[in-house]
């Protein structure tokens, strides 16, 4: 029911959302943001543990679980989930679907370095965006956000590195993905190398990777999560969708 929520949220949207035309009038963002801040050690947390926070969050607030889970399982920025002051946030207009599966655009106006992109999503991201009822943003403040994860870490006496989300992220998707595919999903404006010397020291098996792609919302994970999952992983690798 709430694939076919998301995917009604979709249709209704198409036709409303275009790839370019944004007036872009984001802020800069700091120098020491994400890969740019070379002396930087990407810090990672476990698949479990992203389980606890986001199961935390989701019983406090959905949208702020949901925004969580586009960070986590998608490798978005924060910044570009939540937008600035001055900016939109990312909403349901840009959600996408193509060919039975959905992917999330992150428009100019919104993503670093003024690089558009449209990002691949797994199947236990459908249920987390799935919690949304109706058209409009996919999370709150950034600020909200924050506040819920602190909240969590506390009650399950965890440590969350900074931007530990999308490095989380990448550190999967580069154990089942080529580099090629993971500096796509991150939006990366330099290099593959740069990606690659940036993640040389993170490592993760590939059980570790898969179950973070098959972290559901509460009670929503079903019996056949885990070949959905390795179906997604099957098809993104030879560019194929079912």
């Amino acid at each position: 029911p709430k694939r076919k929520r998301v995917q009604k949220i979709v249709a209704s949207v198409a036709g409303e959302h275009s790839l370019v035309g944004y007036k872009n009038s984001a802020a800069h963002y700091a120098k020491d943001d994400d890969e740019t801040n070379e002396d930087a050690i990407p810090g990672t947390i476990k698949p479990d543990e992203a389980e606890k926070i986001l199961h935390f969050i989701q019983e406090k607030n959905e949208l702020a679980a949901v925004a969580f889970a586009v960070n986590i399982l998608t490798g978005i920025r924060v910044e570009e989930v939540c937008g600035t002051s001055k900016q939109r946030r990312l909403d349901t207009s840009d959600l996408l679907e193509e060919n039975g599966r959905i992917k999330i655009h992150v428009p100019r106006i919104l993503a670093k370095g003024k690089k558009e992109r449209k990002v691949n999503t797994p199947p236990c991201l459908e249920a987390w965006l799935g919690l949304i009822k109706k058209k409009g943003p996919l999370a709150p403040s950034a600020q909200t956000i924050s506040r819920w994860r602190i909240e969590a870490c506390k009650k399950h006496g965890l440590t969350f590195p900074r931007n530990a989300g999308r490095h989380t992220f990448a550190t999967a998707y580069l154990e089942l993905f080529t580099k090629h595919e993971a500096a796509h999903q991150l939006g990366h404006i330099s290099s593959v190398r740069m990606l690659e010397e940036y993640y040389a020291g993170c490592r993760m098996s590939q059980a570790e990777a898969k179950a973070l792609f098959n972290i559901w919302p509460i009670g929503e994970k079903p019996k056949d999560a885990t070949k959905l999952m390795d179906d997604w992983i099957r098809n993104t690798k030879t560019g194929t969708t079912e």
